[in-house]
């Protein structure tokens, strides 16, 4: 069976016909603003999120998540006041993941804001919908499921595309989790913030990436939705709004600096001096002499002494 993996792929507009479904994941709504931004960052994500549910009206269609709805497990009043406005006569589908349950654990949803949201009727996390398609989701943590069935499975869990991409991660790799779901036609994953979509035979798996840059890391990151249609088997992605020159690293650049200068005072105060004199045995000597705690002595030394 042939491979064919592929990143953001183009699709001609007439390849897409009827949409059956708008995909994202890792939304991560928050209250607070990330380091790295140097913008209105909450007003840059309610136009995203009213961008995207905009898109799901215009298209009657369903809104997918792969999870991550939002970035902690507890969400002010207000913003869960804006989301379900904003959301309003969407209907959203969408897995758990890790930063929607408080410690993580699934058996704490209804002391989470996504327990709220789906109380409200505004998100539903059900875990199977036996309707065509079928939708099934499994959560962070989860297993696979362990039936077949023929339609949609969302899943939050670290997928990777290209392996030489994350050497030491610990991850599904795309094609492997298509394989033990094949008669899931599509597999909409999150946890992943690159997008990237893989076929496998009939199967396609979407990865959209997350809806915000939230590092500085992210600065070329291009959020996106993927419009689905399920007779063709093919996604076109949806760019969301986006403002250049708002992702900033000079913390970054802060921190390097002030690392290289720890490097270099830990280097020196390592050197044994040209006139004879041992900083370290000075400064050993000097605690000798004057009092001091056993474990505050035992830290200072072994600050220096390390090679």
């Amino acid at each position: 069976m042939t491979i064919r993996r592929r990143r953001a792929p183009i699709i001609k507009e007439e390849e897409i016909g009827t949409i059956d479904a708008v995909l994202c994941s890792d939304l991560h709504v928050r209250a607070d603003v990330p380091i790295c931004r140097i913008d209105d960052f909450q007003q840059a994500m309610f136009t995203k999120l009213d961008f995207i549910f905009n898109l799901c009206r215009k298209y009657d269609a369903p809104l997918l998540c792969g999870g991550d709805i939002g970035h902690r497990s507890q969400w002010p009043n207000w913003l869960l006041e804006r989301f379900m406005a904003l959301a309003d006569g969407v209907t959203i589908i969408s897995a758990l993941g890790q930063h929607d349950l408080p410690g993580h654990n699934l058996d704490e949803l209804e002391r989470s804001a996504c327990g709220v949201l789906q109380r409200a009727g505004t998100v539903d996390f059900d875990m199977v919908h036996k309707r065509y398609p079928v939708y099934w989701i499994t959560h962070f943590g989860d297993y696979l499921p362990n039936e077949n069935f023929d339609g949609f499975f969302i899943t939050h869990r670290m997928v990777i595309d290209i392996k030489e991409d994350y050497p030491d991660q610990q991850a599904d790799d795309a094609v492997a989790l298509m394989k033990k779901v094949p008669h899931a036609k599509l597999i909409l994953t999150g946890d992943n913030h690159k997008p990237f979509v893989v076929e496998y035979g009939d199967q396609i798996l979407v990865n959209p990436g997350s809806m915000m840059r939230m590092t500085a890391g992210q600065w070329n990151h291009k959020p996106r939705v993927y419009l689905y249609d399920a007779r063709r088997g093919k996604v076109k992605p949806v760019y969301l709004p986006l403002t250049e020159g708002v992702v900033d690293r000079s913390h970054i650049d802060q921190e390097a600096l002030r690392d290289e200068r720890m490097k270099l005072f830990t280097d020196r105060i390592k050197m044994d001096y040209d006139d004879g004199v041992s900083f370290v045995d000075e400064l050993r000597n000097y605690l000798n002499v004057n009092r001091t705690w056993a474990k505050t002595r035992e830290k200072i030394m072994n600050a220096v002494e390390e090679k």
